[in-house]
């Protein structure tokens, strides 16, 4: 086992953002699709290796608690487990990459467990306080691709996040469900999450969302859509049940689209939203694996 307070890898693995692919365009950080994804076929020497870090940096993202274990052998790369502080709770992940005609082939799962929903909120771009409580899922992808863009174009998977008793700001819930209320007084107030749910099935790098259930004692809230995740797109409806909501709420569904970094969200006027109502997109357990099907049974939301 090797110990760091710090580890960079950046200067090790040469990610320092400056190197250019073939087509002369440099290749930021940030540009996470571009990573590799090959494994070298014929590697002379096996490694076994356990690293423990107390903050590890690798491309722009930082690591608090990191540890790993695995083994790098030719053609293969086994990690048996991955483990690193993430929003408040831990991420805990295993898996496995070996050489193919085509790049490598990734089997990966992960864990996470105790996050915070503010924190994970504000890291996609929403505003801070607006829902709190602590967010546990579980997720299981296998892709085949030179880099990982090229391999979320030959992915499949299953993904699920769960909450109970957690908090979310009356003033969004009132917007989520079109109540006219919003438009004439900034309610600072939160209302409880009775549970929340979402499961997104992956294939080719596409994510259809169904279902995503949020329940308060006063508005429950389904949502469904699709993810895309090589082109950076999410295309989403939202809506409230009207048997849920008070006298002064409208019940028009919202339509969520657009880039991750630039969404719109409008009313849907004159659109049927009665497909997210279908038995089938509201069953948090189907064909799940079998460790997944147990987080979104314990869930509190009805089924």
């Amino acid at each position: 086992t090797t110990l760091f307070r710090s580890l960079d890898l950046n200067p090790i693995l040469g990610s320092d953002g400056t190197k250019k692919p073939a087509k002369g365009r440099t290749t930021s950080n940030n540009d996470y699709g571009a990573m590799p994804l090959r494994v070298e076929a014929n590697l002379g020497t096996n490694f076994d290796a356990q690293i423990k870090a107390k903050k590890l940096i690798f491309r722009a993202m930082r690591f608090a608690d990191f540890g790993a274990r695995g083994r790098l052998s030719s053609g293969q790369v086994a990690v048996s487990q991955l483990t690193f502080a993430f929003a408040g709770g831990t991420l805990d992940a295993s898996g496995s990459a070996h050489s193919a005609a085509s790049g490598s082939q990734v089997i990966a799962n992960a864990a996470v467990s105790g996050a915070d929903a503010g924190q994970i909120a504000e890291m996609l771009g929403a505003e801070a306080g607006q829902i709190a409580g602590k967010i546990n899922g579980r997720a299981a992808l296998e892709m085949t691709g030179e880099t990982v863009k090229e391999a979320f174009k030959r992915s499949s998977g299953h993904a699920v996040l769960s909450m109970s008793q957690g908090r979310i700001a009356r003033a969004l819930l009132e917007k989520l469900s079109t109540d006219l209320r919003s438009l004439f007084r900034k309610d600072v107030s939160t209302a409880q999450i009775s549970c929340l749910i979402g499961v997104i099935d992956l294939q080719d790098g596409r994510g259809t969302i169904s279902p995503f259930r949020l329940q308060t004692p006063g508005t429950i809230l389904i949502a469904g859509g699709q993810v895309d995740f090589p082109g950076e797109r999410l295309d989403i409806t939202i809506k409230s049940e009207a048997a849920s909501t008070g006298i002064f709420a409208l019940d028009i569904p919202l339509h969520v689209s657009g880039r991750f970094t630039h969404l719109s969200v409008v009313p849907a006027m004159g659109s049927s939203a009665r497909w997210l109502d279908v038995p089938a997109r509201n069953n948090p357990a189907h064909e799940l694996p079998p460790d997944m099907q147990q987080l979104a049974d314990s869930n509190d939301c009805p089924r």
